[in-house]
């Protein structure tokens, strides 16, 4: 897996449920996996973009990843208020 070749940090992944994200889970030797939800929120929570900018990034994604009825979604959200 590149990921481990090249000795990363982080592993940054829309995906967030269903057996890939165990399967890659379990793959990588060291990198964190971190969703792009979830460093959206962090970006926000840090002032490096502001809670609207993250809602809007979310909202976009999420028009194209079918995320309307998901907890992990509506979770991280929430975090944002």
């Amino acid at each position: 897996m590149l990921a481990n070749a090249r000795a990363v940090d982080g592993f940054l992944t829309d995906k967030f449920g269903g057996t890939n994200v165990a399967f890659v889970h379990a793959a990588l030797q060291g990198p964190w996996i971190v969703s792009t939800l979830r460093l959206s929120c962090d970006y926000a929570r840090n002032s490096h973009m502001t809670g609207n900018e993250a809602r809007a990034l979310i909202a976009t994604i999420s028009d194209h990843r079918s995320w309307g009825n998901s907890p992990y979604v509506t979770q991280l959200l929430a975090r944002l208020e």
